[in-house]
């Protein structure tokens, strides 16, 4: 904010001259006093000056950072800890150090200027009128690149339904660079790891050249084959900062390929650890629900892994290739805190470990004609497999492993897993050669409608770290392929054993039928429809195809049976049906409509 005399008013409301002409950049009126709860607080005044080459941009002041005269001030907000993880900072400035940013050429700002308990308090027409003065403030100010703390920053200044995170296809101010990484806040529920990731991106571009051209100044490389399935017609959608296809222009179609015939699809939404060493199988299997070491050659595992309080940390396929080798794939949700959990528990004497989703990538073929189609293309079939049963295979020279999977609707499935530079030429032979079977490409919605329709859950979505596994595993039928009650010891298990010895959870994960009314968000309450108190919430919403309406999976207290109907969204909402899951075709909990 310019002061007197030319001046620039730093974070701490003292002012400092600054080389070069002062900038004009707010045009509208702000404030500098407010009245929260009956405290008059000061605004923030813009940590800016000529010369920043990185803007960061906040929702508002949280009322402590204002009373402190401080930016990023919160006890929970791990704004300095990023800075200083990601190498923008040569060490951890504390929040009275602000100022010190501008000697880096890194400025602050805020969208909306008056301090709030919570930025639920800002109204509309604040984020109107901050989005005019941002845009004035970057106009004049003109960084090489923009930061937006959080998506939905971003997304209120850039006027978008949605956006990946990092390096974006438009810009707010031409001539500027829009870069968007998870919010600071503690309220952020995304790993440490995961936001550093994106801090550390945001480095990468800072330290390029300012004149590169926007398509030379990505930081996340494309997908190998992203010119394929865009000439395939697919529309891209972010999960967990990777492009993914969503569909290729009729989701209904590519439901029906895998019910009927085979689907094939590149799945960017997983993730793949590779551990190598001395005993990378014992050490895993210290920290997994599923009996690595107990698993016969070819056949791996599917587990969970868990906290030392038996919250879920991920879910997770583990194919031991070798004695000194595991191959862990996992959600790509649940990479930051496996990731993180790997780095606190295991030893580099006995293992180490990488994340090797660039150097090995992931093709799903799923449908009744999936095992045809693999014989035809790898010139040898799968064969007889159990779910998470793999086989090492080849296509022409290069190496393949297959892996056995129901995940998709409970139809047969093969996950193959490869090198990059063979994956282009794997994806064009199953799509020519399945032509005759019905092969089509399949994008993410239809395996999430199939998924749902399976009563499969997902990490990021039914599994998360405030859920137990047991509460999910137990109705859907999963307990005896995720949870072995025999082997050794391992992270989280006396949870897991002492609700066994119990007998029950409190909730359950059920499937709920929604008619064909508007679909609910992911994280709407249920209610129940005579008391009105809140007994559960939905975790994940489509239009499912075999029950011809939109359906969800969700949690649901234990006295809640099938057959019952629930309030969606409020104690007067519309009704859901609670059935058992998996869902079945004109069934309603095992019963004919």
């Amino acid at each position: 904010m310019r002061g007197n005399r030319g001046e620039w008013v730093m974070g701490n409301g003292e002012s400092a001259v600054v080389p070069g002409p002062p900038i004009p950049h707010s045009p509208i009126p702000i404030p500098r006093e407010y009245v929260v709860d009956g405290e008059t607080v000061r605004t923030l005044p813009d940590l800016i000056a000529p010369g920043v080459r990185l803007l960061f941009v906040g929702f508002n002041p949280s009322v402590r950072a204002a009373r402190l005269g401080r930016y990023y001030a919160g006890r929970n907000n791990r704004f300095w800890d990023l800075l200083a993880a990601s190498g923008l900072t040569p060490r951890r400035f504390h929040f009275e150090e602000d100022r010190l940013l501008l000697e880096l050429g890194i400025g602050v700002t805020d969208l909306v200027k008056r301090p709030t308990r919570s930025a639920a308090e800002v109204t509309a027409a604040e984020y109107r009128e901050g989005v005019r003065r941002l845009r004035g403030m970057l106009a004049e100010l003109r960084p090489r690149v923009v930061c937006y703390n959080g998506k939905g920053v971003y997304l209120l200044a850039a006027g978008l339904p949605s956006a990946p995170w990092g390096v974006q296809a438009t810009q707010v101010a031409p001539g500027v660079t829009d870069f968007v990484v998870p919010s600071p806040s503690g309220l952020a529920r995304i790993p440490f790891a995961e936001k550093a990731r994106w801090f550390k991106e945001l480095r990468t571009l800072m330290e390029k050249d300012a004149r590169m051209s926007e398509t030379t100044m990505r930081v996340i490389a494309e997908p190998p084959l992203r010119r394929f399935q865009e000439a395939a017609g697919a529309l891209f959608a972010d999960l967990a900062g990777r492009s993914v296809a969503r569909h290729y222009g009729d989701t209904l179609a590519e439901y029906h390929a895998v019910r009927e015939a085979v689907g094939v699809a590149e799945r960017s939404d997983r993730a793949r650890i590779r551990m190598w060493g001395k005993d990378p199988a014992k050490m895993l299997h210290g920290l997994i629900t599923n009996d690595l070491l107990g698993a016969s050659a070819g056949q791996g595992v599917y587990a969970a892994m868990l906290t030392p309080k038996g919250r879920t940390l991920a879910e997770l396929r583990a194919f031991r290739r070798s004695i000194e080798e595991v191959l862990v794939e996992i959600p790509r949700e649940a990479l930051a805190g496996t990731s993180e959990h790997l780095l606190k528990f295991v030893p580099p004497m006995f293992a180490r470990w990488a994340d090797v989703s660039d150097e090995i990538e992931q093709l799903g073929v799923y449908g009744p004609r999936s095992g045809t189609l693999l014989e035809r293309v790898l010139g040898a079939g799968p064969g007889e497999m159990a779910e998470d049963a793999f086989r090492e295979m080849t296509f022409g020279d290069a190496p393949v492993m297959v892996a056995m999977t129901r995940y998709v609707g409970h139809e047969l499935g093969f996950d193959l897993f490869t090198a990059p530079t063979v994956i282009p030429y794997l994806w064009t032979a199953l799509l020519e050669q399945g032509v005759e079977l019905g092969a089509r490409p399949v994008g993410l919605a239809a395996i999430e409608a199939l998924r749902m329709e399976a009563g499969r859950p997902r990490y990021g979505a039914e599994l998360a770290e405030e859920v137990i596994p047991t509460e999910v595993f137990e109705e859907t039928g999963m307990m005896e392929r995720a949870i072995s009650f025999t082997k050794g010891c391992y992270t989280g298990q006396e949870v897991i054993v002492r609700i066994a010895h119990r007998g029950h959870v409190n909730r359950h994960l059920r499937g709920f039928r929604l008619g064909d009314g508007p679909a609910p968000a992911a994280g709407t309450p249920l209610f129940h429809p005579e008391t009105g108190k809140e007994v559960g919430r939905l975790t994940s919403v489509a239009f499912l195809p075999m029950i011809g309406e939109t359906g969800a999976l969700g949690f649901a207290r234990r006295e809640v049976e099938p057959g019952s109907e629930l309030r969606v969204g409020g104690p007067d909402g519309p009704l859901a049906k609670v059935v058992r899951l998996p869902f079945q075709r004109g069934l309603v909990d095992g019963l004919v409509e």
